[in-house]
């Protein structure tokens, strides 16, 4: 039997709209600051210093907010040889999201909110899916969500 131990460092990556009025993409993820960058680039400098990979949970629903920007995360994120699996915030689809789905979102579909109907939730995990998909060949194998409830 083995004695040797693992670690498994994983980071949420998101850019939640009400944390960053302008930029948010840089300076919630990137960490660009005054200082220098102290987001995600400095996490994966310092992983790679040591030789580990870490585990990247990037929030692709802000994809519907922020576009190619947020899948350049995790192209970047690939790209560095570090693993990208979903994240998932609700409150980061938008309206203009559910309404080219022909849905009306839930009141209150803002900050950690539930999804709380299937009719909702299916067509935003296929999204996340086919966001996943434009930025990886291999299928994902975790995904952390916030907010589906029944």
């Amino acid at each position: 039997m083995s004695t040797k131990r693992k670690l498994c460092i994983t980071i949420d990556v998101e850019a939640l709209a009400p944390r960053a009025a302008d930029r948010p993409l840089e300076r919630l993820i990137w960490g660009e600051s005054s200082q220098g960058p102290r987001g995600l680039s400095l996490i994966m400098d310092i992983a790679d210093l040591h030789g580990v990979a870490t585990t990247s949970f990037l929030d692709l629903a802000g994809t519907a907010r922020y576009g190619e920007g947020l899948l350049d995360v995790g192209r970047e994120i690939l790209r560095r040889g570090h693993d990208l699996q979903i994240h998932l915030h609700p409150e980061n689809f938008t309206r203009e999201f559910f309404q080219a789905r022909g849905l009306a979102p839930e009141s209150g579909l803002r900050v950690a909110t539930n999804i709380r109907s299937d009719e909702l939730f299916r067509p935003c995990l296929d999204a996340v899916f086919d966001w996943y998909g434009k930025v990886s060949s291999e299928a994902p194998r975790a995904l952390r969500n916030i907010g589906y409830s029944m």
